[in-house]
């Protein structure tokens, strides 16, 4: 833990509580960022838009499991889900469907 108060990361003081259980989702506001700009980006890692590099990810990943669990805390471990089955990625254009008469039924 950081000597100086309020400069720690999330990593540490999440540790520091050492924890009987705990649930770790990361990585999902990534994904779902990068999605929601468009999937383009800049460069990798380097802001919002962008999806973290695979090797720094998994780094810090481990780092943080290895850190919760040191004491015997279990856990449960959430994957990043499939971002593009979110409903702003699966709406119908306001043009997509053409009603008429005969297609209503009427």
């Amino acid at each position: 833990m950081s000597s100086t108060e309020g400069t720690g990361t999330m990593r540490e003081y999440a540790v520091q509580t050492r924890p009987t259980f705990f649930t770790c989702w990361l990585g999902s506001n990534d994904v779902l960022g990068y999605a929601s700009d468009g999937g383009t980006g800049s460069a990798p890692g380097t802001g919002l838009s962008d999806i973290t590099p695979l090797a720094a990810f998994e780094e810090n990943y481990n780092l943080l499991i290895e850190g919760m669990t040191e004491d015997g805390a279990k856990g449960v471990l959430i994957t990043i889900p499939d971002v593009t089955s979110v409903p702003a990625f699966n709406t119908i254009p306001y043009d997509g469907l053409v009603l008429t008469r005969e297609s209503h039924g009427r």
